[in-house]
């Protein structure tokens, strides 16, 4: 099932056959049966969630170094128009990527996983299994995909959780 669930998703190349999606901009999310090896135990709940947008980070990060570089251009026109441009480029990106929302879509699934506000701020590594197939599952959904291949995802959970799952996936609309 777990190397179905790979070739659907992408990960691998099927033997024979071809995979043809319903639509072009299919966006399918997969969830590992060993999702939980993937989280990192000393990052905050927010943090991890976050985590799933790495190419909003970067231009984040590039965007937080501008001030340094504009500082050391202040005799150089030339340079500074550059890191102004540079700036304006960022912003853009970042505008497109809606990252000015990001914290607020973040709190929205941390709430939608039933997570307490002030559990944002607690470790990954705070969570039982269950809990952290609930972070698993918000990363995931983080990413807005039409499609969510999960392997196995009750493995190791307890009824509530598994409870839980049922009912959170019977009542999603993807």
């Amino acid at each position: 099932k777990t190397t179905q669930l790979r070739i659907l998703y992408g990960e691998l190349e099927p033997d024979s056959g071809d995979i043809i999606k319903s639509a072009e901009d299919l966006k399918i999310a997969f969830l590992r049966q060993e999702f939980v090896d993937e989280l990192v135990p000393s990052r905050t709940l927010k943090e991890e969630m976050l985590s799933v947008f790495e190419e909003e980070a970067e231009i984040l990060r590039e965007l937080d170094g501008m001030d340094e570089v504009l500082a050391q251009c202040t005799d150089d026109a030339d340079k500074m128009q550059q890191a102004l441009d540079r700036m304006a480029e960022l912003q853009t990106m970042a505008d497109a990527k809606g990252i000015a929302q990001l914290d607020s879509k973040v709190e929205k699934i941390i709430d939608l996983m039933g997570f307490q506000p002030e559990e944002a701020e607690a470790l990954v590594a705070s969570f039982s299994g269950g809990w952290k197939m609930r972070i698993g599952l918000g990363k995931i959904l983080l990413t807005d995909p039409n499609i969510l291949l999960l392997d196995e995802p009750t493995n190791h959970l307890d009824l509530e959780s598994i409870e839980w799952m049922e009912d959170f996936l019977q009542n999603q609309n993807l």
